[in-house]
Formats: C-alpha cells, sequence, structure tokens
C-alpha cells in the first residue's frame, strides 16, 4: 500500500475553476448523447433482425476498440494536444450517430460501433485526465465524484430520453438527436484554456535527467495500479449483464413503464456519490471498496429474481449505490496512485480494465441469454462481485498489515 493509499486532510483549495465547469459541460453533453443509445442498441440490433448473441458482439467490438485505442492514448496525448484530441473524438462520435441514422444493416452497426469504442475510448480517458490535473490533490476524490454525477445524471436522464424517441420518432430520429449532443461538446471544448504540457504557454514539469529513456511498458503500465485494475475487470464483468441485457429482460418479463428504472437508479448514485467523495478523501479507499462490493452481490441477485416493476426498482436502488461507490472510488484511487506525469496512464487503465470486464462479460453472458434465457446470467453476475469483494478484503488489509510491519521494524517504505 502506498502512501497514496492514506487519508487526505481536506483543504479550502478551489475546486470549481473554469476548464472544471467546462469540462462538466462536456462531459455532460457527451455522455448525454453517448448513455441515450446504450438501452436502444439491443433494441435496435433485434429490430434489424438480430438476436442476443449479435447484441453480445457488438457490445464487445465496441468495448475492444475502445481498449485498444485508450492502451495507445497516454503515448498519443505526449505528443498531441490534449484540446486536440478530445475535439477530435467529440466530432468522430458525431459523426458515427449520423452513420448510425443511416445504416439499414447489423454489419454496418458493428463497424460503425467499433468505431465509436475508438473515438469513446480517447474522449473518456481525456476527460477524467484533465478534469484530475483541473483538481487540488486534497479534494480529488471529492471533485471526481462531482464530475462522475455528471454521468450518473446523464444515464438516468438520457436512456429515459432515448426509449421515449425511438418509440415516438423512431431510430433515425434517435440517432440524430444523439449527433447533435456531441456536436454541442465538441464545442465547449473549442471554450477550454490550457489544458495539459503540450501548450507552449502551459507550465511543464521538470523531467528526471536520468540519461535514459524510459521503456514502453513504464509509460502504458504502472504496477501501483495493479489491485485496482483487477478490481475493475471484476466490476466490468458484473455490470456487463445490466447494460446489455436488462432492457431485454425487461421486455421478456413484461415489466411496464421499464425506463423508470433508470430514474431511480441515478437518484440513488447520485445521492451515494455526495457522500462518497469525500468520505474517500478523509477515510481512504476502503470505505468505499466493501460498501459497493455488498451492494452489488444485493444487485444483482434481486435483478435475477425481478418479475415486477417494483423489484426491479429495488434492485435499481441498489445498482446506484454500487455505481455511486465503485466508479467514484475506483476513479480516485487509480489517480492517487500514480504520479502527477502519469494520471493519463490511470485515466486510461481505469476504462480499460472496466472494458475489459464489460467485453467479456457481454460475450459470456451473450451465451448464457442465448441458451438458458435472461435470469441466469445475473445469477452467474453474483459470482464476480463476490469476488470483487474478497479480492479487496485480502490484498488491501495484507498489504496495510505489511506495510504497518515494516513501519514498527524500522525498514525504510517503499
Amino acid at each position: 500500500m502506498k502512501e497514496t493509499d492514506r487519508p487526505k486532510q481536506r483543504s479550502s483549495a478551489k475546486l470549481w475553476t473554469k476548464n472544471f465547469i467546462i469540462l462538466n459541460f462536456v462531459n455532460v453533453f457527451y455522455s448525454f448523447g453517448f448513455s441515450m443509445m446504450m438501452p436502444l442498441m439491443a433494441l435496435f440490433i433485434v429490430y434489424l433482425g438480430g438476436d442476443s448473441r449479435d447484441v453480445g458482439l457488438t457490445a464487445t467490438s465496441f468495448a475492444v476498440a475502445a481498449i485498444v485505442s485508450r492502451f495507445f492514448s497516454p503515448l498519443i496525448m505526449e505528443r498531441v494536444r490534449n484540446k486536440s484530441l478530445l475535439a477530435a473524438g467529440t466530432v468522430l462520435s458525431m459523426l458515427i450517430m449520423i452513420g448510425l441514422a443511416l445504416t439499414p444493416v447489423i454489419s454496418g452497426v458493428l463497424v460503425l460501433r467499433t468505431v465509436m469504442g475508438i473515438a469513446f475510448g480517447f474522449v473518456s480517458a481525456l476527460t477524467t485526465k484533465l478534469a484530475a490535473d483541473t483538481l487540488p490533490d486534497s479534494r480529488r476524490g471529492e471533485g471526481i465524484g462531482y464530475f462522475g454525477m455528471g454521468n450518473a445524471l446523464m444515464a438516468a436522464l438520457s436512456p429515459v430520453y432515448g426509449i421515449f424517441a425511438a418509440e415516438a420518432l423512431g431510430f433515425k430520429i434517435t440517432f440524430l438527436t444523439a449527433a447533435v449532443f456531441h456536436l454541442i461538446s465538441a464545442a465547449g471544448v473549442l471554450a477550454l484554456g490550457r489544458t495539459d504540457a503540450h501548450d507552449p504557454s502551459a507550465t511543464i514539469p521538470a523531467k528526471k535527467e536520468t540519461g535514459a529513456r524510459e521503456p514502453f511498458t513504464g509509460k502504458v503500465f504502472d504496477k501501483a495500479l495493479i489491485l485496482p485494475m483487477i478490481l475493475l475487470v471484476y466490476f466490468g464483468f458484473f455490470r456487463s449483464s445490466e447494460l446489455s441485457y436488462l432492457p431485454l429482460l425487461a421486455k421478456a418479463r413484461r415489466i411496464p413503464h421499464f425506463s423508470v428504472y433508470y430514474l431511480v437508479q441515478t437518484a440513488a448514485s447520485v445521492l451515494s456519490r455526495m457522500l462518497i467523495g469525500s468520505l474517500y478523501d478523509r477515510r481512504g479507499p476502503a470505505w468505499v471498496m466493501i460498501p459497493g462490493g455488498i451492494f452489488a452481490l444485493a444487485a444483482y441477485f434481486t435483478f435475477s429474481v425481478a418479475s415486477s416493476l417494483p423489484v426491479l426498482l429495488l434492485a435499481g436502488v441498489f445498482n446506484g449505490v454500487v455505481l455511486g461507490t465503485l466508479q467514484a472510488g475506483l476513479q480516485s484511487w487509480a489517480i492517487d496512485l500514480v504520479p502527477a506525469n502519469k494520471r493519463g496512464i490511470a485515466s486510461a487503465a481505469y476504462f480499460n480494465y472496466y472494458d475489459i470486464g464489460l467485453a467479456a462479460g457481454a460475450s459470456v453472458f451473450g451465451h448464457v441469454a442465448a441458451n438458458y434465457g435472461y435470469p441466469l446470467i445475473y445469477r452467474l453476475a453474483c459470482i464476480p462481485a463476490a469476488l470483487f469483494l474478497v479480492t479487496f478484503v485480502c490484498v488491501y488489509f495484507a498489504a496495510a498489515r505489511k506495510k504497518k510491519t515494516r513501519d514498527e521494524s524500522g525498514n525504510e517504505i517503499d
């Protein structure tokens, strides 16, 4: 356990700077355009004549593309202005939404979602990295919590709008509306001030003069992130069942007014985020990860037995707490574990290993759903949720005990 694991003293350092406000604006509009598509992709693929395997393949291709793009994003961030990259990613996302409005075949959806994975990979890593750069160290957990709150709010509002728009206006108009939100997000990027070391007038941290270049692995990976990366794989794996297949479960079980689920989930997520950021800053990651793991077990078991709207909404409450705790907590923790010049790596790793879990889960659960039905995938999702909790408790506290022993013996702390 590194020194960055220790709770930090809260300070009065300014949180809402101009760039942080603009980045929240960019994030909110981009998230709206992106999140409104999440419950629709499965329905759109079925509308075009596909089945659950096609849904799983499309979700997997999207996640793999995002993973690959983020893997190389720290290297590209070193050579290209971050503001230019973010603008390119938002504009490309807009063009992809226009393409989805025009494609009549599943193969076209597959190609466009794969390219969307590349764009989303860069945008998600860049917005988080740039937001972290604007935040004071003593309030980073709180700031990341507020930053992620925009995603949480959009996760509630945009799917409701997306489902309503698709039913009332059709898929084409809905996709074009998403393109407009990405266009607004791109316009917001242009309003950003200096954002990174590639700006000639920005402050560039001094580099260590070691006489040797940093190896390639050091530019895309940091061993301090190993435990968060493992936990993110588990998190993505069990969450893929909800992201990709919950609309189909609700439809199969004839649960009415399904879109209300997103409102309830987000209300719980926002309320938990309001507490988690400052709790993380004051008490450390254990106070976030353990409750998050427990609520994950409760949420995915409840999904597996949900056959009515009240039970589904209860699962939404549980899952909202999971999102509010684990998303904000893991993101803040990953950024805190590395030095400032490696925040791009931490940001990319956060999304990458989460998406590895999403890709693996979407593929596995797609085959399970096709052969055994939707309820079983949520019972199986309880397994990675349990592994998340057990792995954190065993590894984190074992490292804490080892560090305490080193302190007491007077040895140098890593």
